[in-house]
């Protein structure tokens, strides 16, 4: 095995699973007080707990810019071909997307039919009343407009100064949106609401591949984090909180998010090294992220379906305090949602692998499908 591709599966094992894993699992505790009857108490939990779906999806940003980039780089791509990069990724993504759309539906509500038409043209997201309902799916949305953007960041990135150039676009970006949210344009839910999040992980793909990963592990960053996650707390707890101005407070609730990733893989890496024998739970922990996305698009329809059952009646009924009904739901839902993710996504990647591809291969001579991230 050459020296990419070893420091390629260390890398995807080491790193990148165990971050898609702690990801998917912000976002589904976030929502599980949905459903097992939460009430807040106290300002920082009434902030905090709802924020753990934001820290969820900003770790998935930077791992898609991360992906996106690494895998150029291993594979010495340096000219993008465009069309087919995004007959691979739209192909990867959507047939899912639209199935846990239609499961929705179904499932969990119906919703009317210029919602469905923006959702089925993937534009939700520019659509205040429409973007967050159904659920979680708006984030398929984003994920696309990144899609639809990466092949010029690469570009970019690949030039001269293409980094620094990048870096610059971005914090503009992020300004913009800034700007254009507190003035009533709905743009919280577009790529240039998290242009920081995904330039973070295409720079450190380029640091991993250059092998700088050293960098991101140090103390400095790790201390630096947990300074600004305290700093987060301590303005949430306080009466200045609500009158901090808006860019102070977005930008504050963004660096607290991109905060929490880098110490979370911090911790990570220290309990790699720390603890061989975590080792030997690897095959589970690579299944548990290949599993991840079908379990971040399908799992409030499983939600849906467990709380409204009898066994959930019956135990809402014993008069449980919200603790106890938190551990039984979150014992029973957690296995089942990587469990059925695991295999709605391996069935769709045999269907994707042995049908789908040879089809495209077949109507595309030039598309080259070896990209697996």
């Amino acid at each position: 095995m050459s020296r990419n591709a070893s420091q390629e599966k260390s890398i995807r094992l080491q790193y990148i699973d165990r971050l898609k894993i702690l990801m998917i699992l912000c976002v589904v505790f976030c929502h599980l007080s949905e459903y097992w009857g939460m009430t807040y108490r106290g300002q920082v939990w009434q902030f905090f707990w709802p924020t753990l779906g934001g820290i969820g999806v900003s770790g998935f940003i930077i791992l898609s810019g991360f992906g996106l980039t690494y895998s150029r780089l291993v594979s010495n791509t340096t000219d993008l071909q465009v069309l087919p990069f995004f007959y691979k990724r739209f192909l990867r993504i959507l047939p899912l997307y639209y199935l846990a759309l239609l499961t929705y539906l179904l499932i969990v509500n119906v919703i009317e039919p210029q919602n469905f038409l923006a959702h089925l043209f993937v534009v939700h997201t520019f659509f205040k009343e429409y973007s967050h309902n159904p659920g979680s799916l708006w984030f398929i949305g984003l994920i696309v407009q990144y899609y639809l953007v990466f092949p010029l960041a690469y570009k970019i990135i690949s030039q001269k100064r293409g980094l620094f150039l990048l870096g610059a676009t971005s914090l503009f970006l992020y300004g913009l949106a800034i700007m254009l949210d507190h003035n009533g344009f709905y743009v919280r839910d577009s790529f240039i609401s998290f242009t920081i999040q995904f330039f973070l992980g295409m720079k450190m793909a380029l640091d991993v591949y250059k092998r700088k990963i050293k960098r991101y592990l140090s103390s400095i960053v790790f201390i630096l984090a947990i300074l600004e996650i305290g700093l987060f707390f301590i303005i949430v707890n306080s009466s200045l909180f609500f009158k901090l101005p808006y860019y102070i407070y977005f930008s504050v609730l963004t660096l607290s998010e991109i905060s929490f990733f880098f110490v979370a893989l911090n911790f990570l890496i220290i309990i790699e090294n720390r603890f061989r024998s975590f080792q030997q739970f690897t095959p589970i922990l690579h299944g548990m992220s290949l599993a991840s996305y079908s379990a971040y698009l399908f799992h409030r329809p499983i939600l849906t379906v467990l709380t409204k059952g009898s066994a959930w009646n019956w135990i809402i009924s014993q008069k449980l305090l919200e603790s106890q009904r938190f551990i039984i739901l979150s014992t029973v839902s957690i296995p089942l949602i990587f469990l059925i993710g695991y295999w709605i996504q391996i069935t769709y990647d045999f269907v994707q692998r042995k049908v789908l591809l040879n089809y495209f291969a077949s109507s595309h001579r030039n598309v080259q499908f070896s990209d697996n991230n």
